[in-house]
């Protein structure tokens, strides 16, 4: 009877393990896993890291932490949580995923984990889980030893030899051409391959000098420029002096640009007819002059007494100026000082209240309208309108009644204040009598 019992219970007991191990086989799967989109990652760059819950059934709730080494990554960026207790939508849910943004702090090994996981499906049962976990390098930038070699190994012009002979340590050279040609094509071979070269091919030239700049730059961006100063050669040229420096005067119109307002005309220098511009607002003829390194710049010339000034106009949005010395019956406002500015890359003369004062009087003329005034210029703004002196006259004054006002008030009450204090100390004394 006992034995018999005992089999009863032993088949009852294998019967129950049989069940749970059949539930457990049939039980659906899921993954929980950690990718990184890279391996390894420089300090001070940053490593986004995704977190996937998946399974080929359907999920519907899902918990997890996401680990990471404080002192080795920083949590930048997230839409999330590093603790995830989250739901399906519906049961078409199979996949789910959660982006986080590190940013590296220091040198060596570490390890992005899950842990306090669980997956349940669509059902309600719970999945049986695969996790995954990911270990990242962090190591220090590379160190890239750049090419400092800014030589050329070679310089030429076409058809002409240029003088000195090339070295790669001379970078100054020189060269003539005749008076009818307009362009020369330049030739440079860089002695380092990952070095660059500007100012190579077709070079236009003009009467008089010419600065053609050849530049290398080496792979850690040092710069050497070669220059070759080719001079085309000028017929009888016309030499003019301005404070002591030479200059060619510009005779062929092409080379010149006309500015606003400005007509094409022609004048006559040393006997020779030259190309200029006319303006009848401004009532100045400009003519094109060459310096020694074959810039050229436009001067007003006074044909009466064969002088020349330099043309300076800068232009500010719609109002072009042609800046000047102001002359004696210019009345600068009191408190301003003389002083130099510059705009544009040009140095003009400006007057100043505070020499740190970002505003400027300076004084010009509109060229569309030939009249002159004074402007006040915003050098941050890099803008400029016309001084009103009237209105700071009319405030000046304004503030100069209000001063006198104010004064007489307070004059006023500190002699009714005196008096008060006598006639209450004489009132005093009365009744000490009485």
């Amino acid at each position: 009877m006992i034995k018999r019992i005992q089999k009863h219970i032993f088949i009852t007991i294998l019967l129950i393990f049989t069940l749970f191990k059949y539930d457990n086989v049939y039980a659906a799967s899921g993954s929980i896993s950690v990718t990184t989109s890279k391996s390894s990652v420089i300090v001070g760059e940053s490593i986004t890291a995704t977190v996937t819950v998946s399974s080929g059934a359907s999920i519907g709730g899902w918990e997890f932490s996401l680990n990471y080494d404080s002192s080795m990554l920083r949590l930048t960026s997230t839409q999330h949580n590093p603790h995830i207790v989250d739901y399906a939508a519906n049961s078409n849910t199979k996949r789910a995923s959660y982006t986080y943004t590190f940013s590296a702090l220091k040198t060596g090994s570490t390890r992005l984990s899950l842990s306090g996981v669980s997956l349940y499906g669509w059902d309600e049962k719970e999945m049986q889980l695969s996790l995954g976990s990911r270990n990242i390098s962090i190591i220090n930038r590379p160190v890239v030893n750049y090419s400092t070699n800014n030589f050329l190994s070679s310089l030429s012009v076409d058809g002409y030899s240029i003088s000195p002979t090339f070295k790669k340590d001379v970078l100054t050279y020189n060269l003539e051409v005749e008076n009818d040609v307009n362009k020369i094509k330049v030739n440079a071979a860089k002695e380092d391959s990952t070095a660059s070269v500007t100012g190579t091919g077709e070079r236009s030239v003009s009467e008089g000098m010419n600065k053609i700049e050849v530049k290398v730059t080496a792979q850690n961006g040092n710069v050497r420029t070669y220059v070759i100063n080719a001079r085309v050669k000028e017929l009888e040229p016309i030499e003019v002096t301005i404070d002591g420096k030479k200059y060619t005067v510009v005779r062929k119109q092409e080379e010149l640009t006309m500015p606003l307002t400005y007509i094409e005309r022609t004048s006559t220098i040393n006997d020779e007819e030259v190309p200029s511009f006319y303006s009848e607002f401004t009532k100045f003829t400009l003519v094109g002059l060459k310096d020694s390194e074959g810039k050229i710049g436009l001067y007003i010339y006074d044909e009466k007494d064969n002088t020349y000034e330099l043309y300076n106009e800068l232009d500010f949005n719609k109002l072009a100026l042609y800046i000047k010395e102001p002359g004696k019956s210019i009345h600068i406002p009191s408190g301003y000082n003389k002083t130099k500015i510059t705009i544009n890359d040009t140095e003009i003369t400006a007057y100043k209240f505070n020499s740190k004062s970002k505003y400027s009087l300076i004084y010009g003329m509109n060229i569309e309208t030939g009249e002159e005034h004074l402007y006040m210029y915003d050098s941050e703004e890099n803008t400029i309108q016309r001084y009103n002196g009237e209105e700071v006259s009319e405030i000046n004054k304004k503030l100069s009644d209000y001063t006198v006002i104010i004064t007489s008030l307070a004059l006023f009450s500190f002699i009714s204040f005196i008096i008060i204090i006598f006639f209450i100390i004489k009132n005093r004394k009365i009744i000490k009598r009485v």
